[in-house]
């Protein structure tokens, strides 16, 4: 019993700051630890992150591991040496005062996974939550699995087809006594659906519909030997541009019998186009409740948004954007009303709410790698080393410059608390923990945090899941008391100038007579500058419909050309020198466009009068030169430029160009 007194108590059930630390008899503690360590390795002892009271977890780690020892020198007062008794109170207190208890530390875990592949679920409805991990099968592995943890045991473990992308836990029932939940994992072109830890359903993607002139090639294959003739077809479309189905990507990375061999195979199957999913999650149906039916929300690598209905997995919602999604950020329920924010690789981020495509959208700029919703807010975690925070309208807040590029970003909802902030995991192994932009919390990892999960585990409300590049696995307990200090890692904010008020200057008599003045003169001057404005607004359509109509406007529009013209005078005198730069806005291309040049001979002597454009191609920019010397001092002059319509008499747009004055002419040679 009094060795059992003297162990470090960490549990994912009950703590409380009692039950965290008993170093009351912390003076010989090195000596009971290798007794400590016999007892505990014995047997197949297994440690459990679940029972609730507070169970013992440093003492049923098996220490025959080197997990084990780990655990278990990490749950001991020490890793050996005596300390005083005033140096184990200070630490003492000071773990007392940490927000977080080290649960688990496991660098030898071997999960290689992402953020959207980690899960929290209560699967046997008894209020104990499970870790669920889909293992992308790096390393060793070998191939993609789904593994379950009860605490930290391993309790299942499946194999998946496929490289898995997400993994969801969601109800399919309202009216389900058990509260029995599946898990749902996206993995290439369909979600498999496990119930009871068991493969229940799997629910396939629609197919796309084949490029004609792709299936016509297939359709065309007489014989095996036209296999030669099938490539150069496949090989002439997407040097087109076209995207061509797996079934031809793969023809065309084949040769001689094994491109036989495989076309026989396939030779009288309908070509199809399948894609496959990159991203999703769930959206609750009709109440917002952790045991309520859930829809699941699956984006696709064909830019495609689909809303699944819990119970018959049919598509209750779809929408077509104008990239492949990467993350999503949802709200509401599907029954009243719901809001899906969508990051694409476009670097592009679309809402997709109450069934309708939003048609404003923000660009960030960069490559998205973590989207958050928290409140009525965006955090968006871009590849150049910054968070930007958006309004749900697409208004930009703040941007935060970090010390590293973003790895991974989740939402941390603690409900006890009522405490919500954004997860941030940096390539510098750090995590931290930001309310609004104000950065909290700081921890240190042994490693490159990859997959963030904050969620219940166990019995506890509040659980970190961390898993490292290198395949390692950390959980951390956020402490019931925990208080985080914001002053503590506060980036540097506006300077303390800021806050001192301005010394505003006493009002003049005359700002006084005037703002009398405008008091009691209101209506009078209300109505000038009503009147002076439309004025100015009919002078200017007036001066565009004359540009227009003499073709003196900078952009022209008819139905033979869209062209866009502008000139730049350089020089200071007596030679100029006329930039003139057009552009074809059409999607046809103009040939044997003449560009004409004319001024008064007395003033102006041109270089070229006549330019002779062969051909204008769409998007791009054309510059042409023109040399102009001033001959005379009587005065400015203008010279006009007229760009010519080959299929017709009147020039398609003109300008007239006010020349700078000159001090000096040129000499005749």
């Amino acid at each position: 019993m009094g060795r059992k007194h003297r162990q470090e108590r960490f549990a994912v059930g009950d703590v409380d700051d009692e039950d965290v630390v008993d170093r009351d008899a912390a003076a010989d503690h090195s000596g009971d630890l290798d007794d400590h360590h016999g007892d505990v390795g014995g047997g197949d002892s297994r440690a459990s992150l679940s029972d609730g009271g507070g169970d013992e977890l440093a003492s049923s780690f098996n220490t025959n591991t080197s997990a084990g020892r780990k655990l278990a020198a990490a749950a001991s007062f020490s890793s050996g040496g005596e300390r005083g008794g005033s140096s184990m109170a200070a630490e003492a207190k000071q773990q007392r005062r940490a927000p977080w208890l080290e649960a688990l530390y496991d660098p030898m875990a071997g999960l290689h996974t992402i953020s959207s592949n980690i899960a929290l679920g209560d699967l046997n409805g008894d209020g104990e939550h499970h870790l669920l991990v889909g293992d992308i099968g790096v390393g060793t592995a070998g191939s993609s699995t789904l593994k379950v943890f009860k605490g930290t045991n391993l309790i299942s473990k499946d194999v998946i087809l496929e490289t898995p992308s997400a993994v969801c836990v969601f109800y399919q029932a309202q009216m389900d006594d058990q509260r029995t939940p599946s898990i749902a994992v996206a993995a290439g072109s369909g979600i498999y659906v496990f119930r009871n830890l068991r493969p229940y359903y799997k629910f396939s993607l629609p197919a796309l519909a084949a490029n004609p002139a792709e299936a016509e090639a297939w359709e065309q294959l007489g014989s095996v030997g036209d296999v030669t003739a099938l490539v150069k077809q496949l090989v002439l479309l997407r040097e087109d541009g076209h995207v061509l189905a797996s079934r031809s990507q793969e023809l065309l990375t084949l040769t001689g019998a094994e491109a036989v061999s495989f076309v026989r195979g396939y030779k009288e199957v309908p070509l199809t186009q399948q894609t496959v999913i990159t991203t999703m999650t769930t959206l609750h149906k009709n109440v917002v409740d952790e045991y309520a039916p859930s829809c699941l929300v699956v984006g696709t690598e064909a830019g495609s948004l689909f809303i699944l209905d819990p119970a018959s997995f049919d598509i209750v919602a779809k929408c077509q954007l104008p990239s492949a999604p990467t993350f999503l950020a949802v709200s509401g329920t599907y029954d009243e009303d719901y809001r899906v924010s969508v990051a694409c690789r476009d670097c592009s981020v679309y809402s997709f709410s109450n069934g309708k495509l939003s048609s404003t959208a923000v660009h960030v700029g960069h490559a998205v790698t973590g989207l958050v919703r928290l409140n009525k807010r965006l955090f968006v975690g871009t590849i150049d080393e910054c968070m930007h925070c958006y309004s749900l309208k697409g208004k930009k807040l703040f941007t935060t410059q970090l010390d590293a590029p973003i790895t991974t970003m989740k939402l941390m909802e603690y409900p006890p608390r009522n405490f919500k902030a954004v997860l941030v995991a940096l390539r510098n192994a750090e995590v931290r923990i930001f309310v609004d932009k104000q950065p909290v919390e700081v921890l240190h990892v042994d490693g490159i945090v990859t997959a963030l999960h904050f969620g219940k585990f166990g019995r506890e409300e509040g659980a970190l899941i961390m898993a490292t590049w290198q395949g390692g696995l950390a959980v951390k307990i956020l402490h019931r008391s925990f208080n985080f200090d914001v002053g503590v890692h506060a980036v540097a904010g506006p300077p303390p100038e800021q806050d001192i008020p301005l010394s505003i200057p006493r009002k003049t008599k005359q700002y006084v007579d005037q703002a009398f003045r405008e008091r009691e003169n209101a209506v009078e001057m209300h109505r000038v500058f009503q009147r002076d404005l439309y004025m100015l607004r009919l002078r200017t359509a007036q001066a565009y419909s004359a540009s227009l109509s003499s073709t003196f406007a900078p952009v022209v529009a008819t139905a033979a050309a869209k062209l866009k013209f502008e000139v730049q005078v350089q020089g200071i005198g007596p030679v100029f020198k006329l930039q003139l730069m057009l552009h074809n806005l059409s999607d046809a291309i103009l040939y044997d466009v003449p560009v004409t040049f004319g001024c008064d001979d007395t003033l102006y002597r041109l270089g070229s009068s006549v330019i002779k454009v062969a051909s204008l191609v769409p998007t791009l920019s054309y510059t042409y030169d023109v040399r102009v010397e001033c001959v005379s001092a009587a005065g400015q002059g203008v010279v006009r430029v007229f760009v010519g319509d080959p299929r017709g008499v009147a020039p398609l747009i003109s300008a007239a160009i006010t020349m700078p004055p000159c001090e000096f002419v040129a000499e005749d040679a």
